[in-house]
């Protein structure tokens, strides 16, 4: 859990099936109520019962990440309360009720997300958008802008933050020339340049913790990842890249 604000105090929580759910909403009517069809390991944020980051039984995984300056939620209705739920309850209907992306991107339609304070956020509503992969490997990324819910396929299974899933996949155009082939030596006059060393091919790879820049960069080492040949492996490797993404505080700092 990478948070530079503050603590978030997360917590691992285990939710057995059958669980009692009640999404919130701004005036404090009771939101959306379901029952969990499904157990989920996941953590939370801020000391509630608010999943953030989780996988349930069936293999679908939930990732909320922060979306600042472009996340709005659509409008709370007082007529639509039973149907409607914060950001912060989301992650948790969608790993207690979905066991695949097609199953999730169907049932967004019946739900509205709204905003609600979150005091620690200084009542501001936790911009968030969410990325969504089950077990065969399909991703989506799910975003409400301007008051609207967009669904995007996502491929390439990855996110970060600002801006919009959108604007990421435009701004990879930018990086086409990347490969993780060594550029090849060139001759010029009576001279032979070489590569210095490996890796000459990700020249232009940007090393900066924005997030389009993270965005770039983990596209970049997930495509290029080695084959590995069983279930512990493939979790080494996962750290491996993750640890690309450790921001020394430091370098973090707000002005």
């Amino acid at each position: 859990m990478e948070w530079g604000a503050f603590d978030l105090n997360s917590r691992l929580v285990i939710v057995p099936r059958g669980h009692e759910f009640t999404g919130h909403t701004p005036d404090g009517r009771g939101g959306l109520a379901w029952r969990g069809k499904y157990g989920v390991v996941a953590l939370d944020a801020v000391e509630k019962d608010l999943l953030t980051d989780g996988m349930n039984e069936k293999g679908l995984v939930v990732g909320a990440l922060y979306l600042p300056g472009f996340a709005e939620f659509q409008p709370y209705e007082p007529e639509t309360a039973g149907r409607s739920m914060g950001p912060s309850d989301l992650a948790s209907y969608l790993l207690s009720q979905f066991a695949k992306v097609d199953e999730v991107r169907a049932g967004l339609k019946d739900v509205r997300v709204v905003p609600i304070p979150e005091p620690a956020l200084g009542g501001i509503s936790a911009p968030l958008h969410w990325i969504v992969v089950d077990q065969s490997g399909e991703a989506i990324v799910i975003e409400y802008l301007k008051g609207q819910l967009h669904v995007f396929n996502n491929p390439l299974r990855v996110l970060t933050n600002a801006p919009s899933f959108d604007w990421h996949m435009i701004n990879l155009r930018n990086y086409t020339n990347l490969s993780s082939v060594a550029l090849p030596g060139k001759k010029v006059e009576d001279l032979d340049f070489k590569p210095l060393g490996v890796g000459s091919g990700l020249i232009g790879l940007p090393g900066d913790f924005t997030p389009p820049s993270r965005f770039v960069r983990t596209v970049a080492f997930t495509q290029t990842a080695r084959k590995t040949p069983n279930g512990p492996e493939t979790v080494y490797e996962a750290l491996r890249i993750l640890d690309n993404f450790n921001v020394p505080l430091g370098a973090s700092k707000r002005f």
